[in-house]
């Protein structure tokens, strides 16, 4: 086998181009063979989690993004209880000293939940999030120029964005009610 000098980067990839194009036959059959070898893999992988999520309710590829599956699974199971529900909480209000029974309060309060758990799901993808703590304007200009300069330089993905102020507050409560009424989300 000869050893080849490369001037560039270039020269590889058109060597390799060069060669695609004179086995087309072999490369086409080449690229099945490894879709292939992926997919079973895949369907493996796949198979071994959902035995895993079945035994224990979660599976070892779930904690690879840990976040992000919970995420998931909590804005798809409160969005259920929002469609379903039969009731809400009883909550003691602490002007009064009575308990208060509000629905559309309720409503509310599951319509931030499935807000905040749906940006959740982005976070660290396509969203970008700053504390409400740490949130200056200059911190957020910033964020917004690296988060354009991106998404120019990578026109064909998703475009990222990041949270204004007022989204950041309204995630940051959205997280508190989950909290706060952790209890309550049954039917």
């Amino acid at each position: 086998m000869e050893n080849k000098k490369y001037t560039s980067v270039d020269d590889i990839f058109k060597e390799i181009d060069d060669d695609i194009a004179k086995r087309p036959i072999y490369y086409w059959f080449y690229r099945q063979f490894w879709a292939l070898v992926r997919l079973s893999r895949e369907i493996w992988s796949n198979v071994i989690g959902f035995i895993q999520r079945g035994k224990r309710g979660w599976a070892v590829s779930d904690t690879w993004e840990l976040g992000t599956y919970l995420a998931e699974v909590i804005h798809g199971s409160v969005s259920h209880l929002n469609k379903t529900k039969h009731g809400y909480p009883s909550t003691l209000n602490p002007m009064t000293g009575d308990y208060d029974f509000d629905m559309k309060r309720w409503q509310y309060i599951l319509n931030e939940i499935i807000w905040t758990f749906d940006v959740a799901k982005n976070i660290g993808g396509t969203i970008y999030y700053m504390s409400s703590k740490n949130w200056t304007e200059e911190s957020y200009n910033s964020m917004v120029n690296i988060v354009q300069r991106t998404n120019n330089k990578y026109p064909d993905l998703s475009p990222n964005r990041v949270l204004t102020f007022e989204e950041t507050k309204r995630y940051e409560q959205g997280l508190k009610y989950f909290t706060e009424y952790l209890d309550a989300l049954w039917d």
